[in-house]
């Protein structure tokens, strides 16, 4: 960054961009002419007040060279590039369209700018944005002219192209009239710049003159905005040569421009140079080239939502997200590292997961479980069958939708961008860590690239379901709980602290089983607790446990509330007496009879009696065929008031048949350490009832991601590779190193690893991914601190 930059010019052009973009994107109304009324003549003001009049005619033609290569190259470049790309998209290649297509798009970059002319009768197509650079390019140069012609009178010649362009009101090549009007405003911010340390040396008691100019010329942009809103003239855009009422129209853009200059000013000293307007205006050039570029996508992702609102919000953060992308990669040397790669982590993750979400299954991967989730939400029925707290994410996002005028699909799209929104951030929050400890790049780009493109997370982060965000609460509080323990991050403990908390109330919230982690890990750290830097972290977790305790215990204070079904903990157990049941083992008459009366219902259904309906339909490696039935017919109350009694049922069984026990327990949990079976994961749409419409834009991109995670899951060598029980077994691995090498650091590996063994005890799905995903996100980490020598 140059040290002799204007923050407060970089700040007002950087609003100036903003609005462009809104500009671009809101339909008619006050609102857009608003922004139309000041927001490109503000960019040939803020080009005036940086601008040095040339002395001669050889000053004169380097400036003419330099502005050449700023403003028409990029341009060039920029309608080259927008060519090929439309061309490409419109699919007609044969020798006729193509001819025709190249000579109209050569008539629109010689003869129009930002609005359609008629040329010969014949009407030429807009190039869109980029009228704005040909015309700044001959304002600069044609004002330096006059300049250099008539050193006193120039001035008054500026004046005299205002009024022709007013009077004739003609369309020239190149937006060369477009150029004579923002001439003047080039001219206004010269007089400003010449002007300004002038009113900034006036005492202070009595009101500076720059503190008039900036309430004066803000009244007279409001004033004459109501008046131009009022008229039955056009509003004022000089994209469309439009400048509204007869020279008002002019004055008030350059008095809102200046308005606007005055402020930045003033709020100049409450800002860091290098912050996010004072950004955006130093790279205003990057972020037009992304927003004309950005053009045909728009009008793709665009059409998936009504509410220009919600339109305008998206394209504003994908494009800025964008550019900001760019600028990090460019700015590598200039940024403290941990910064420049907790950024890029986390724009490079949010938009390649955005822009998959928007194109290839929006409004989110929605199966099953989330489905009657959004049922909850849609009838208000709801159940902590799938965890509460994470059915009142999704009711947060469709509110939201509903106070902005949209449906459920809009909600579960914002749900989604939420979830790829706290996805993003652990990655960014992982990779800040590892880069503190001093882990080497080219391990923390492989480890960027693995969360970019690894199948389970390239699929998982706009997948609806609660896996994901537990993962990513997980990671954190691992990550949080690494940072605790190290002298090396003193500074952030107060975050750290916070990271902690919140990513174990995440865990323990949103899956059973997480508090079952935290509970244990509390349970062991309480019975080793020696040093005293460790209380912070003891604390942590005993908040952890009472908060989730008292959360969970008080949705019994909500009746409406269903507390979920009981046969869903004794998923195995389950298992285990159906699997003697199928292989025909003798059961006693009063067993056969616990066994029927525990679903009789399925007897009105089948002509079957419960018993007979197991023998039948018994499956290995899924409990859903068994405990679903208890679950349909409504008998979970009545398996929770008998439990004691089926309790002795299984200990009998179990007795007299261990071996059938034992295959019962292999069959349902060997997928998560026996390499059986795999799942296979990829983007298809699920029917729903709820009008939640699922909307593939590039049917062609899915096919290709969906291709990939399918060969990457069906590879002879790559399924056992993303295998769940090579996360189990490697995790298992690196904590026995681990224990070996710094016996302490075994303590990162208890949640992760009681995440996982809880499924050898209750799990309804052999071998499913999404139960152990917390395995794939801590990993990379674990890795790093047991293998890089940096991290001891």
């Amino acid at each position: 960054m140059k040290k002799n930059r204007m923050t407060y010019l970089d700040m007002a052009k950087g609003i100036g961009i903003l609005l462009m973009i809104v500009g671009h994107t809101i339909s008619l109304g006050w609102q857009k002419d608003l922004i139309y009324s000041f927001h490109m003549p503000l960019f040939f003001v803020c080009s005036g007040m940086t601008m040095v009049l040339s002395n001669n005619w050889l000053e004169w033609r380097e400036a003419a060279k330099k502005s050449a290569k700023r403003l028409l190259l990029p341009a060039l470049v920029l309608f080259m590039v927008m060519t090929l790309w439309t061309y490409l998209v419109e699919g007609q290649f044969d020798a006729a369209y193509t001819k025709d297509f190249a000579l109209n798009r050569l008539a629109s970059l010689l003869l129009a700018s930002g609005s359609d002319v008629m040329v010969f009768g014949k009407e030429v197509a807009a190039i869109g944005l980029l009228w704005f650079l040909p015309a700044l390019f001959f304002a600069r140069l044609l004002l330096d002219a006059l300049h250099l012609l008539m050193p006193k009178k120039w001035e008054s010649l500026v004046l005299l192209a205002w009024a022709l362009v007013l009077i004739l009101h003609l369309p020239l090549p190149l937006a060369l009239d477009l150029g004579l009007a923002g001439m003047g405003f080039v001219d206004i911010g010269i007089w400003l710049r010449e002007r300004l340390p002038q009113w900034e040396q006036e005492g202070k008691k009595k009101i500076a003159t720059g503190d008039k100019a900036l309430i004066g010329a803000g009244i007279f942009w409001f004033l004459a905005f109501l008046l131009q809103e009022k008229s039955a003239v056009l509003a004022f855009d000089m994209a469309q040569r439009d400048y509204g009422i007869t020279f008002l129209g002019l004055a008030m853009a350059a008095c809102g421009s200046l308005s606007l200059i005055l402020l930045c000013r003033k709020l100049e000293k409450y800002v860091r140079a290098d912050g996010f307007l004072a950004t955006c205006g130093r790279y205003s050039m990057l972020l037009l080239s992304i927003h004309y570029l950005g053009y045909l996508p728009y009008l793709y992702y665009g059409s998936l939502f009504p509410m220009g609102v919600v339109r305008c919000l998206l394209r504003l953060v994908l494009e800025v997200c964008f550019s900001f992308f760019l600028i990090l990669w460019k700015k590598k040397k200039e940024i403290q590292q941990e910064v420049w790669w907790s950024r890029l982590a986390f724009l490079a993750v949010f938009l390649l997961q955005m822009n998959y979400l928007l194109f290839c299954r929006f409004p989110g991967g929605l199966q099953y479980d989330s489905i009657n989730q959004l049922t909850q939400v849609v009838t208000g029925q709801y159940s902590n069958h799938h965890p509460i707290y994470h059915t009142l994410w999704l009711t947060l996002g469709a509110k939201l939708a509903e106070i902005l005028g949209g449906d459920l699909t809009l909600g579960v799209f914002f749900f989604t961008v939420m979830q790829v929104l706290v996805f993003s951030y652990m990655v960014s929050y992982l990779l800040k860590t590892l880069q503190q400890i001093g882990i080497r790049q080219r391990y923390l780009g492989i480890i960027l690239g693995y969360f970019l493109v690894f199948p389970y997370h390239l699929f998982f982060a706009a997948y609806v379901n609660k896996d994901t965000l537990f993962t990513c609460c997980g990671v954190i509080f691992v990550v949080s709980f690494y940072r605790l323990s190290c002298a090396h991050f003193a500074g952030s403990k107060r975050a750290d602290v916070w990271h902690m908390l919140i990513g174990g109330l995440g865990l323990a919230l949103l899956r059973s089983n997480g508090l079952v982690a935290i509970g244990i890990l509390f349970f062991i750290f309480l019975l080793g607790h020696k040093k005293d830097g460790e209380s912070i972290r003891l604390a942590v977790m005993g908040c952890v446990v009472a908060i989730s305790v008292v959360l969970v215990a008080g949705l019994r204070l909500f009746p409406e509330i269903n507390p979920g079904y009981e046969s869903e903990k004794f998923s195995i157990p389950i298992q285990q007496i159906a699997r003697v049941i199928a292989e025909d083992k003798e059961l006693s008459k009063e067993e056969r009879q616990a066994v029927d009366a525990l679903c009789p219902e399925v007897s009105h259904m089948t002509g079957q009696t419960f018993s007979q309906f197991i023998h039948d339909n018994y499956n290995p490696w899924r409990a859903d065929e068994i405990k679903g039935q208890i679950q349909f017919w409504g008998r979970d109350a009545y398996l929770k008031e008998h439990k004691s009694d089926y309790l002795k049922l299984w200990v009998s069984l179990g007795l007299r048949y261990p071996d059938i026990y034992f295959q019962a327990w292999v069959k349902m949990t060997n997928g998560y350490w026996g390499w059986r079976g795999y799942s296979d994961y990829h983007h298809v749409t699920y029917e729903n009832g709820l009008g939640v419409k699922n909307m593939i834009l590039l049917p062609k991109v899915n096919r290709a991601v969906n291709a990939y995670l399918l060969f990457m899951q069906e590879n002879t060598i790559m399924k056992y590779f993303l295998h769940p029980s090579s996360a189990w077994w490697c995790c298992v691995a690196f904590l026995l190193m681990q224990l070996r090498k710094k016996r302490e650091r075994g303590n990162l590996y208890v949640l992760p690893l009681t995440v996982a063994w809880t499924l050898f005890v209750a799990v309804p799905l052999n071998g499913e991914v999404r139960y152990v995903y917390i395995l794939y996100g801590c990993l990379p980490f674990l890795a790093a601190i047991l293998f890089d020598r940096t991290a001891e």
